[in-house]
């Protein structure tokens, strides 16, 4: 995940959160030095737990927190793939004034069930605001809970979309390269929940889609973004506002 692609998502979160921008340009990295911890959190209700690399702003004399706080993204791993793996996208946005938040949810071939992730992605939300009003958490006052957006690639995109069909809280999506399916086989609505188009209309919030030219073509036994179930689904059936962005000459992976 390079700096080039990272700046181009940063670039249009930026713009789709309306946070009011830094005298710099999206492209640059931003004014503020990044800070970070690590957080498991375990939701004792379910009996799930997950990791997760927090990276926010820090700040010095000449630089001060916004009355509100700064906005809140979560950003969604792919399938099998760790959170630290995105963290050049955590830093950039961090760097710009942004809580980043970078779980890794859990999940195997053998245990992979949509709806519960997508409620891992509730949780962390709701531990991020508990955090906040924590007076011993490196987050006390710091995010802005009027302000939150959920990100992700691949299946993580899709449950950027899963959170924020029910949950009013989410004032921003941005996807790349989302994959609607669950795979060969996976056909059971309840662990497999479809988004688009039948989520779609209850999703206000505004939409970012960056699609992979290339994420449908099969290399081995099934494409990783199979044109069903890819991007193009999402945008057809999102409301407005709503931006579709290609990338070609790049894969679902890249």
């Amino acid at each position: 995940m390079g700096g080039r692609r990272a700046f181009c998502l940063a670039c249009a979160v930026l713009c789709v959160l309306s946070f009011e921008m830094m005298p710099v340009t999206p492209a640059e990295r931003g004014p503020y030095v990044v800070a970070e911890f690590r957080e498991h959190m375990v939701d004792t209700s379910r009996g799930r737990d997950l990791d997760a690399l927090v990276l926010f702003p820090t700040f010095d004399g000449e630089t001060q927190v916004p009355e509100q706080g700064f906005p809140l993204i979560v950003f969604n791993n792919g399938f099998l793939l760790r959170g630290d793996l995105y963290r050049s996208y955590g830093e950039h946005f961090a760097s710009h004034g942004f809580v980043v938040v970078l779980p890794t949810y859990r999940m195997s071939l053998f245990d992979l069930d949509h709806s519960t992730l997508a409620l891992d992605l509730h949780y962390t939300i709701d531990s991020c605001v508990a955090l906040d009003a924590d007076l011993d958490s490196a987050l006390y006052g710091l995010v802005n809970e009027s302000l939150i957006g959920t990100c992700g690639h691949s299946l993580g995109g899709k449950l950027a979309f899963l959170e924020a069909a029910g949950d009013e809280r989410v004032t921003a999506i941005a996807a790349l390269d989302p994959v609607d399916g669950g795979g060969p086989g996976a056909e059971d609505p309840i662990l497999y929940p479809s988004v688009a188009p039948e989520l779609m209309p209850v999703i206000e919030a505004p939409v970012l889609l960056v699609g992979a030219e290339l994420g449908s073509i099969t290399y081995f036994l099934t494409p990783c973004a199979p044109l069903a179930e890819n991007y193009q689904q999402f945008y057809a059936a999102a409301n407005p506002l709503a931006i579709e962005i290609t990338q070609f000459g790049v894969g679902h992976g890249q």
